[in-house]
């Protein structure tokens, strides 16, 4: 990520999440509204964390950032809003709040791999409203691949899927440990009770 100031190295990209319902909140400047599409001038929202980093003098509204060199082919982004800090889960620090992007779906790179994501609440069994979902997609258009349905519990068991493998992880050492400290303290006993294998 290059900046007017300076090269930014690190930067995830997304789609604009909406931050009412994912209970981000926008802590300045505006949210994305309807006239950013893909031929106006290109915007961004940044997290805390990244305004923090990149512009520690607390100015980044108005600032522009850039994906890549000065010479590639991305547009100028202009920050127009600074949105509170989502966790994130690690491997091995527990949560992170790392330096985020967020941009206007309809500004979205092309041949971007970013996922739309739509959410249904539904009053009776969420399998077969997907079933649904997928053939109205379908209907409209059928070239559109079939979309991915999953429920909110599937995905939030997909967000606690590292830190679920850590703590297995840490629980399987400690079963391990714990035997290792059994055989070895059996081991002594029995050295203990018969002087000659000593």
């Amino acid at each position: 990520m290059q900046g007017e100031g300076g090269i930014l190295e690190f930067c995830r990209c997304y789609p604009f999440p909406f931050y009412k319902r994912r209970s981000t909140p926008l802590l300045e400047g505006r949210e994305f509204s309807d006239l950013d599409r893909a031929n106006s001038m290109p915007v961004a929202i940044v997290n805390q964390a990244f305004a923090r980093e990149y512009f520690p003098d607390g100015a980044a509204l108005g600032q522009r950032i850039k994906a890549g060199t000065p010479e590639s082919k991305e547009p100028w982004l202009t920050i127009v809003g600074i949105a509170g800090n989502v966790s994130r889960p690690t491997l091995y620090m527990g949560y992170s709040q790392a330096p985020a992007v967020f941009r206007p779906l309809p500004q979205a790179p092309t041949g971007s791999r970013h996922k739309l994501a739509v959410y249904v609440r539904t009053a009776g069994d969420p399998g077969t409203a997907g079933l649904e979902i997928q053939r109205a997609v379908v209907a409209v258009d059928h070239n559109v691949p079939t979309p991915t349905v999953q429920t909110v519990k599937e995905s939030l068991s997909f967000f606690f899927s590292e830190p679920r493998f850590r703590a297995e992880l840490f629980g399987a050492f400690s079963v391990l440990t714990l035997l290792l400290a059994a055989v070895g303290c059996l081991q002594l006993l029995l050295r203990t009770e018969d002087p000659a294998a000593c």
